[in-house]
C-alpha cells in the first residue's frame, strides 16, 4: 500500500540527539518505508493520500511500562494502602483474571492503544500468549512474557515459539517483587532467561516502605544491589524508580540501561517520591515514560507528559526538564530497548508514523502545544499500513464499549 501525506504542516523527528522540525513537506511511504521526504513528491498509482494541512508528523508511541489488569481494576484499588497496593494486582493476577476475561481485556487495551498515537507497548499479563493472539490484527508492536511473581501460565520456550511465529512480538521476563531477586538462585535463572533473548524488565521498589524494607533485608539500596550482580545493562528496563538516593544514579551511567516513568501510577498510589528527572536526563541515562491508565484512562501519552512536569515542579521545586529533549527521549530511547532500531522519519525508514491534528501557529509552540492543548490523533501507520484512520475510528470505539461490556459482565468485586 502506498500513502502520501501532502504538505504536512509539521513533521518532528529524533536525530542525533536533537529533534528535528520539517515544514510543509510530502511524506511518500511506499512498501512500509519512508521513500520520500520533500516539498513535493511524486504520487504513484493507487495511492491514498492524507490532507496534512494543521497536521503534526511524529514516530508513533510505545508505552513501556503497562500492567493489563491494572488498567480495569483500578477503583478496587482505591481505597488501599500503597504498600498493598501492588501486592493486590498480584492477586488480582492470580486469582480474579482468566483466559476469557484477558480476551477482552487485550481487545480493550489494543483498541484504546492505537486510538492514543500507539505503534506499540510493553506490557505484564500471566496470560501474554493470549494478548499476542488477541492483538495480532493490529500489526502492533507487542513486548510481552513470562511474569516473575504472577502465576505462570505458559512457559518460556513455548511463548517464544509464539512471539516469533507474530514476527512483531518482544519476549520480555518481568520481575514483579524487588525481594525476588535477592535469592541467589533465581540469579541463575534471570541469567539463563536473557541467554534466550528475553529483555529484563524490573519493578523497582516503588514505595518508601518497599525501598527501606529492601535495604534492611540486603543492607544494600535498590539500584546499588542491581549493580553488585551485574543486572542493570543494555537489556534491562526499570520501572517504578520512586525512590532513588544520589549515590545510585552514578550506578546507572554508562551502563546501557532504560528508566521507565509512570507519573500517573506515582499520583495513584500517593507517594511523595518520583524519579529526578533532570538528573537522569543530565546523566544521560534513556529515559521513558510507560503507564497502564491510573489516573489516564485514555492512555495518553500528552496527558502522561503534563503530569511529569507538574510533579517535578512540586516535589522538586524547578523547571529544569527540558520537554524538546524530552520529547526526543520518548520518540527514540523505546524503540531502541525493544530491539527495533532507529525510528527516525528519514528516507528508508520503516513508516511508524502518527498523524496528529493540531492548529499550530509557529514551529516554536510545537512542545508547548503538546503539553497544553488536547491533541486528537487522526492516523496510525505501523510498518507502512494504516492502522487507524476517520474511516475506522468509528469501529473501534465501538469495539471498545462492546468488550468492557463484557468484562463487566465477568468480574464482580
Amino acid at each position: 500500500m502506498n500513502i502520501l501525506i501532502e504538505k504536512a504542516s509539521y513533521i518532528i523527528s529524533p536525530y542525533n540527539g536533537r529533534l528535528l522540525v520539517d515544514i510543509n513537506k510530502d511524506i511518500l511511504i511506499e512498501n512500509g518505508f519512508i521513500t520520500c521526504i520533500e516539498e513535493k513528491c511524486g504520487k504513484p498509482r493507487d495511492t491514498y493520500v492524507i490532507n496534512g494541512y494543521n497536521k503534526l508528523i511524529t514516530p508513533g508511541f510505545i508505552n513501556t511500562g503497562m500492567d493489563l489488569v491494572v488498567y480495569y481494576i483500578q477503583d478496587f484499588l482505591l481505597n488501599l494502602f500503597s504498600q498493598d497496593f501492588f501486592n493486590k494486582i498480584v492477586e488480582a493476577e492470580n486469582e480474579l483474571v482468566n483466559e476469557e476475561i484477558v480476551k477482552y481485556m487485550s481487545r480493550v487495551l489494543c483498541t484504546r492503544l492505537l486510538l492514543s498515537g500507539f505503534t506499540g507497548f510493553l506490557v505484564s499479563t500471566s496470560y501474554p500468549h493470549v494478548l499476542v493472539n488477541e492483538c495480532r490484527e493490529y500489526g502492533m508492536y507487542i513486548a510481552t512474557g513470562i511474569v516473575k511473581g504472577f502465576r505462570e501460565r505458559i512457559d518460556l520456550t513455548s511463548f517464544k515459539t509464539i512471539c516469533s511465529e507474530y514476527g512483531r512480538c518482544i519476549p520480555v521476563y518481568t520481575i514483579y517483587d524487588p525481594m525476588l531477586i535477592t535469592n541467589e538462585d533465581f540469579l541463575d535463572e534471570i541469567n539463563n532467561v536473557m541467554n534466550m533473548g528475553f529483555k529484563i524488565r524490573i519493578e523497582a521498589s516503588r514505595t518508601k516502605y518497599e525501598v527501606f524494607s529492601f535495604k534492611k533485608n540486603t543492607g544494600k539500596w535498590f539500584i546499588e544491589y542491581l549493580y553488585s550482580k551485574n543486572l542493570i545493562n543494555k537489556n534491562t528496563l526499570l520501572t517504578h524508580l520512586n525512590w532513588i538516593t544520589s549515590a545510585e544514579l552514578d550506578y546507572l551511567k554508562n551502563t546501557g540501561v532504560y528508566i521507565s516513568l509512570s507519573p500517573s501510577t506515582t499520583l495513584f498510589i500517593g507517594e511523595r517520591g518520583f524519579p529526578p528527572v533532570f538528573e537522569l536526563m543530565n546523566r544521560d541515562i534513556p529515559l521513558t515514560i510507560g503507564f497502564s491508565g491510573l489516573m489516564n484512562s485514555e492512555l495518553s501519552m500528552f496527558d502522561e507528559l503534563k503530569k511529569l512536569f507538574v510533579m517535578y515542579r512540586y516535589l522538586y521545586g524547578d523547571n529544569r526538564v527540558d520537554p524538546v529533549r524530552l520529547m526526543y527521549n520518548i520518540l527514540y530511547y523505546p524503540y531502541l530497548f525493544l530491539g527495533l532500531g532507529d525510528r527516525s522519519l528519514y528516507k528508508y525508514s520503516i513508516a511508524d508514523i502518527i498523524v496528529i491534528r493540531s492548529n499550530i501557529d509557529h514551529f516554536k509552540d510545537i512542545v508547548s502545544k503538546i503539553l497544553l492543548d488536547k491533541l486528537e490523533v487522526e492516523y496510525v501507520i505501523v510498518g507502512g499500513y494504516i492502522k487507524l484512520s476517520p474511516e475506522n475510528r468509528f469501529y473501534f470505539e465501538k469495539n471498545i464499549t462492546e468488550n468492557i461490556r463484557l468484562i463487566r459482565n465477568k468480574i464482580y468485586f
